[in-house]
């Protein structure tokens, strides 16, 4: 009892809780076309965007992690999109829950004069992150086919892995990225889950175990490689996403909230509805600078007034 009791915990913890519905788009403006809808993406509304963003923390531990520290080589890096013609942004919301979650964000985007995206992946989010990142290269796909340069991708929690892996696939149309409180090098969450009881924790959640192939895959999304500015931002006092700076990626801009608002009080349910973490990504989504500029305290008011 005590084991299975300790399981249920882990799965409650690391699944991100939004409104409690399941997996759905956020139309905020034409409906998808049937064969969006299909792929499981929907579209929100339109609307260009705010600069930079981010300080330091210690790196994580383990194998994944050595893999990133060690992508770049000699890899020829490709050509970047154009910044001065952004495209749509496209959200990924995270494991366990629905679009709805990024709502708020996309509307802050919105405001800001962007186009928003907010993709509604199957069986809420818990399915092989593979097969999720097939979900968001058909929205790209549909995005570019509609006229865009390219694609700006925000990745809250789980939703990070998936752009990531996107970004390995096809750097060149993704003009920037921001991840939010995203497990990057696994959560031990997933390691607890996928210990203690096994059938509790499904494919994603197997994948988000440190160490996993897949998440050392992502050393070929590190920007080092693809040169995509990637502004990587999270909350150090996250309990889902443990430890925390497992959100640090090698070459990104990366940044813990309370090192430019000590006082910020984000935890990983509520990053997505934070105004400094709207702030952060407003501002690493504007084409005026690179590379991302790195915030500090003396930021910290415009940030959180941007959002």
């Amino acid at each position: 009892m005590i084991v299975v009791a300790v399981a249920v915990l882990v799965t409650v913890l690391l699944t991100d809780h939004s409104s409690g519905r399941t997996a759905q788009g956020v139309p905020t403006g034409s409906p998808p076309s049937p064969a969006a809808a299909s792929a499981g993406s929907s579209v929100a509304s339109s609307g260009a965007v705010p600069s930079g963003a981010v300080p330091s923390g210690a790196v994580p531990s383990g194998a994944a992690n050595s893999g990133l520290a060690s992508a770049a080589g000699s890899v020829s890096i490709p050509p970047r999109p154009p910044d001065d013609q952004p495209g749509p942004v496209i959200l990924v919301p995270g494991y366990g829950g629905d679009a709805s979650m990024l709502d708020d964000l996309a509307a802050v985007l919105r405001r800001h004069g962007r186009t928003t995206v907010t993709l509604a992946l199957p069986n809420n989010a818990m399915g092989d992150f593979h097969g999720q990142e097939q979900v968001l290269a058909a929205q790209v796909k549909k995005s570019l086919a509609a006229g865009a340069k390219s694609v700006d991708l925000i990745g809250y929690s789980a939703g990070g892995i998936v752009v990531g892996l996107f970004v390995a696939a096809d750097p060149s149309v993704v003009r920037r990225v921001a991840t939010i409180g995203s497990p990057l090098h696994g959560t031990r969450l997933a390691g607890l889950a996928a210990g203690i009881l096994p059938s509790e924790c499904p494919t994603a959640c197997e994948q988000m175990v440190p160490g996993s192939a897949l998440l050392a895959s992502l050393a070929a999304a590190s920007p080092t490689v693809t040169g995509v500015p990637w502004l990587s931002m999270w909350t150090s006092i996250d309990q889902v996403v443990t430890p925390p700076d497992s959100a640090r990626f090698a070459g990104a801009t990366n940044v813990e909230m309370q090192g430019v608002c000590p006082d910020d009080q984000a935890t990983h349910i509520t990053l997505p509805t934070d105004p400094l973490a709207e702030g952060l990504t407003l501002q690493a989504l504007d084409g005026s600078g690179l590379p991302l500029a790195t915030p500090s305290a003396s930021d910290c008011a415009s940030l959180r007034a941007l959002g």
